[in-house]
């Protein structure tokens, strides 16, 4: 069938668009346009026209072309600080940010990474010392000439093993790409190094990646 298709719109002038009087003797059994043959026998014309010059060619270099990489594809991670090193964790991994409280002891338990537990909400969760994990000194801070320490709680999930961890403070929510990690110089600290996959720099501030798969695997090997 031709392209250059002679539309009867009678919809549009004698139809319900349409103004013209006197208005289409159908509507009164119809009702509606959309309910009409005409309507319908048009519609089925314009599907069954020939493509004009050019549309398939230009469809079929559209659909030729690769999609875009998602390489360039945003993450988000937290920003927290623990003694004199900030260090960040994916966003997704962060259930809530809650002050300071205290922390029950466990008889009989002597590890260091193993803190107690803290009731959040009347639910008991394990509370442990990232720092001690990592081997960062979390009461260096306080030789921090200037810097006030807002202690804060960290609860963090993955895979269905929660953990609460104490920080020295919480900066904020940062967004980045992949190829923004650098490697990690060799003034972090040997046992810290083993947990952090890079440095990315916020603000003019090196940040420490932690690897979280990492750590979640050693916090539940240590705790078993």
């Amino acid at each position: 069938m031709s392209a250059n298709i002679k539309l009867i719109d009678c919809w549009n002038r004698i139809g319900i668009w349409g103004n013209e009087r006197p208005r289409c003797p159908k509507l009164d059994q119809v009702i509606h346009c959309h309910n009409c043959n005409i309507y319908s026998s048009a519609g089925r014309n314009l599907l069954d026209r020939a493509a004009p010059d050019g549309y398939l060619d230009e469809w079929g270099q559209n659909l030729s072309t690769p999609i875009a990489s998602s390489t360039d594809t945003l993450e988000s991670a937290l920003m927290f600080r623990i003694g004199n090193e900030w260090l960040c964790l994916p966003n997704r991994l962060i259930c809530e940010i809650a002050d300071m409280r205290l922390i029950h002891s466990i008889p009989h338990t002597n590890d260091r990474v193993l803190k107690g537990l803290i009731n959040l909400r009347g639910e008991l969760h394990l509370c442990v010392s990232l720092g001690h994990l990592i081997g960062l000194d979390k009461g260096s801070a306080h030789a921090m000439e200037g810097i006030k320490t807002h202690e804060r709680i960290l609860v963090t999930e993955r895979n269905g093993e929660r953990y609460v961890f104490p920080v020295s403070e919480v900066k904020n929510i940062f967004r980045f790409h992949a190829d923004q990690i650098e490697v990690a110089p060799a003034t972090v600290a040997k046992a810290a190094s083993t947990f952090i996959k890079g440095i990315i720099n916020v603000d003019d501030v090196h940040v420490g990646c932690l690897d979280d798969e990492l750590v979640f695997h050693a916090l539940s090997r240590k705790l078993v």
